[in-house]
Parts: C-alpha cells; sequence; structure tokens
C-alpha cells in the first residue's frame, strides 16, 4: 500500500477576483485603460469628441465616430474601414429587426447606404447618418442604448479577435468592485453550445449551501434555457442582486435536479498554497492582480522553509489580468528572460522584462498545469517559463488568447477595449489564436470532477517525485476534496 499522503494547508491568501459567476475568459488580457487625448492620435479628422461625459443615457452619434476612430487609428492590426462601416450597418439592422421596428425605420437605414470614396470620414455618413435621424425621430425610445451598442459591437466582433469587444456601462461598473453578488462557482463550456459544466464550488458560497457539485451540468436558470446563450449571457442570468436567489435546472448524473441558490456577495481566493508530502509545494493563481506577485512569494517562501524541495503551479481556468504581475510572478522563478515580447501596431517588438528576484532555489522542478480556460496572462507566464528552462507543462491546450489590449471609455460609461500589442514566447512564437501546447496531455474529465479527482495534479506529482528521486506516495483518494 502506498503511503498516504499528508497534505497540509500552506496558506490560504484570500485576494478578491473579478470573476463576475465563472471566473473564466472575459477578464482574460492585460488592459490598461485611458482614453487618447483629443487630437494627438486620431487622424482621420481632426477632431475628436471628449468623453468624460460619464453619466449619459444612452452612445451619442459621437460615441459611435470614437469607437470607429479608435479601431481605424489604434488597433494592432490595419483594419479596412468599409469593413467596419459594414459591420455598424450590419449591427443596426439586426437590432432594429430584433425589436420589430417598422419599416420605415430601416428605410431611413436602406436610404443612407453609399458606395465607398475611400475616405474613412466620408464614407461613415452612411453609418451617422441613419443614426442621428432615428435619435430625432425617436427621442426617447428606451432602446437607443442597445442601438448604438449593437452597432459598435458589431464593429468590434468583425475583427474575429477575442480581446477587442465592447464593454457595456454596466461591466464597467462591476469591473471596479473587488466583489461580486453571484452563487460561486467556476463554469465552463466544452462546445460552442450546451450547458454549463461546473468546474468548482468555491467554500463558504452559496452554491455549496445548496448543493451544487463539480461535475454538475445547469441546464436553465428561472426556466431560461441557457444552452443555446453565449457564455456571458448565460451568466447575466445567474448572476443577480444581492439577497435575491436563482433557481437553476441540473443535470446530476443521468438525473436532473432542481436547486434554488441564493445570490451573495462572494470572496474568491485567488492565491492559494498547500504543501504535499512535505517536500512538493502547490501554488495556484487564478488571475493576475497586482498584488499576486507579493503574495505567490510569500506561498513560495513559506513552502520553501517547510520544505518543499519542488512546486506544482497551477494556472488552470487563469484569466490573465495586468502584464506587471505576470512579469513579476515570472521572477519569483527566474532572473532570466525576457519573459516574452510585445509586438505593437508598427510592428516593433518590446522585451517583457522579468521583474524581481526568485524566491526559490535555482534548478527547483516546476511542473506548470493548464487548461483550455487558461488565458491571456496565464498562457504567456507558461510558455514562457518552459522557453526559459524553469519547467514543464501538463494538461491541455491553452486557449490561444494573448495580446494586450486598451480600455477607451465612452460618453455613457461604456467602453470599447482594442488589442494594442500581441504577445509572442521569447523564441518569438505565437500563442494568441494557437494557444500552449502541453508537453504531456492530460485531461480532467466531468467523471473525474464530480468523483473529486484530478488526474493532471497526481501526474504533475508523480513527475515531481521522479525528479526528485523520492517514491511516489500519493495516495489519490488523500487528494480528493
Amino acid at each position: 500500500m502506498r503511503a498516504r499522503a499528508t497534505v497540509s494547508r500552506l496558506l490560504a491568501l484570500v485576494l478578491v477576483a473579478l470573476l463576475l459567476v465563472t471566473g473564466c475568459a472575459e477578464s482574460g488580457p492585460p488592459t490598461s485603460t485611458g482614453a487618447p487625448a483629443a487630437n494627438q492620435a486620431l487622424s482621420i479628422a481632426p477632431y475628436l469628441p471628449r468623453v468624460d461625459q460619464a453619466g449619459a443615457q444612452r452612445l451619442t452619434s459621437d460615441d459611435l465616430l470614437v469607437a470607429y476612430r479608435l479601431i481605424l487609428t489604434q488597433y494592432v492590426d490595419r483594419v479596412d474601414h468599409v469593413m467596419l462601416v459594414e459591420a455598424a450597418r450590419r449591427g443596426l439592422r439586426e437590432h432594429l429587426n430584433a425589436v420589430g421596428a417598422p419599416p420605415l425605420d430601416l428605410a431611413v437605414l436602406d436610404l443612407a447606404a453609399v458606395e465607398p470614396s475611400g475616405h474613412p470620414l466620408q464614407d461613415w455618413s452612411a453609418v451617422a447618418n441613419p443614426y442621428l435621424a432615428l435619435a430625432n425621430k425617436h427621442p426617447d425610445w428606451p432602446g437607443w442604448d442597445q442601438l448604438g451598442y449593437a452597432a459598435v459591437s458589431a464593429m468590434l466582433d468583425s475583427l474575429g479577435d477575442g480581446h477587442a469587444r465592447f464593454i457595456t456601462r454596466e461591466e464597467m461598473e462591476e469591473s471596479t468592485q473587488r466583489e461580486y453578488s453571484g452563487i460561486g462557482v467556476q463554469i465552463t463550456r466544452e462546445a460552442e453550445e450546451g450547458p454549463l459544466l461546473v468546474v468548482e464550488v468555491f467554500d463558504g458560497s452559496p452554491a455549496l449551501q445548496a448543493g451544487l457539485r463539480p461535475g454538475d451540468l445547469i441546464l436553465a436558470a428561472d426556466g431560461h434555457d441557457l444552452t443555446r446563450l453565449s457564455l456571458q449571457e448565460a451568466v447575466n442570468h445567474i448572476k443577480g442582486p444581492e439577497g435575491s436567489a436563482v433557481e437553476l435546472l441540473v443535470r446530476r448524473g443521468q438525473r436532473d435536479v432542481s436547486l434554488r441558490v441564493s445570490r451573495a456577495t462572494v470572496r474568491v481566493p485567488v492565491v492559494e498554497g498547500q504543501l504535499f508530502d512535505g517536500r512538493i509545494g502547490y501554488l495556484r493563481i487564478r488571475a493576475f492582480d497586482e498584488r499576486v506577485p507579493l503574495l505567490a512569494a510569500e506561498v513560495l517562501r513559506r513552502g520553501t522553509q517547510e520544505g518543499a524541495r519542488a512546486w506544482v503551479l497551477d494556472l488552470r481556468g487563469n484569466s490573465g489580468g495586468l502584464l506587471q504581475a505576470v512579469a513579476a510572478t515570472a521572477g519569483l522563478f527566474t532572473e532570466q528572460g525576457p519573459l516574452g515580447f510585445e509586438i505593437d501596431r508598427g510592428r516593433q517588438r518590446t522585451p517583457i522584462a522579468i521583474q524581481g528576484q526568485p524566491v526559490i532555489p535555482p534548478d527547483t522542478p516546476v511542473v506548470i498545469l493548464v487548461d483550455r480556460e487558461t488565458s491571456s496572462g496565464g498562457e504567456l507566464l507558461a510558455a514562457g517559463l518552459r522557453e526559459l528552462g524553469v519547467a514543464r507543462i501538463l494538461g491541455t491546450t491553452t486557449s490561444g488568447n494573448v495580446a494586450v489590449a486598451r480600455q477607451f471609455p465612452l460618453s455613457d460609461g461604456s467602453a470599447v477595449q482594442i488589442t494594442v500589442q500581441r504577445a509572442v514566447t521569447p523564441s518569438g512564437a505565437q500563442i494568441d489564436r494557437v494557444g500552449v501546447q502541453p508537453d504531456e496531455e492530460v485531461e480532467r474529465t466531468r467523471d473525474d470532477l464530480a468523483r473529486g479527482a484530478d488526474p493532471p495534479l497526481f501526474r504533475a506529482l508523480d513527475v515531481l517525485d521522479q525528479a526528485l528521486g523520492t517514491r511516489s506516495g500519493h495516495e489519490r483518494s488523500a487528494l480528493v476534496r
């Protein structure tokens, strides 16, 4: 019988994550915020309207023009302005059809169509003119914010870039909060459509109290079928005001059950540590906040002091975050560098310098765990540390969602997020839209989640035992939560 593992809690450092309900992809890329000066960066017209009128109730025609100009002048790749005009008009039309607009309103859009002139500002009139005409015709229409949102979203979606997206006023307000009113689960989806798979249920959460379990499939919320909605739309049905409740239809094994789950402010641990058998440390990082490097350093120091001679760095489900925090976290493992390179619109390469000093001894064996939800900074850290000879990677291919984006506010409090730089590995390998391939593929299935088993972690511990020259003694049941 293999010796039963002694699993001691090394450190539970709680840092509130911006994880909505799911803790997954939407907050992936490293971002910085700020709007450009009125005349500094935008060259297709001499004047950019100011965007400091937060609190406006809807997007103005100037807002739509701002978004159009920003994409043309700030996006990392050159963009055909005609494609953007067509996308914006398509967004307007789809929204008008969705709300049952009368034929005369659709005719306003049709009559504004113009042949491309080759001049970006002149061709934009095919969007601006019908938008203004409809605004004057329906000044009190409550759907105006959604009409503008549809146009801007369509332009950003036409780029085919997961980092370029429209952020609503409500989402911007949520992004400033370190707590959220949800149910306390991490979810994913195994395909474009389908039920939501519960990956993790956070300790002390309403979901745990209601009986939700890892491996459960969420089919509906308050009677709304979630299987055909986007992941974010599905999440929005699960979230809600603190103190309210949501009725979830859940598939568990071969049967469906109904669970009523309260919504509450959920505090999520972003940095956690454990020590396995007194010799292998475990560090999990869910996202990269400005304080994560300090918290991770404390886990590594404490673990080393308590006897850790090898480390598992668990980046599964890591949604990225601040690039500076990623670079500083890399510095906890190595002083080599760079971690990678940023490539801007002019195709100039800027090294991503590793910051700080290592807190673990040189040549410490490290295994990094990733999965298909690992994105952005999590992917860059994993790929960079591997190429620098620090770590091996186990798990499944990552999301391929790596770039540097900026958020530019609009007058109603919403924002456009635009990719301004690509990020590549130290060798120049592309990660965006490709992902990071593991050195050894080990998957955690739905059945594993339901049983509390973690094959990728089991395998990582075995690999590190071999590297240390010690006999693997990790009783599988000892690793079940």
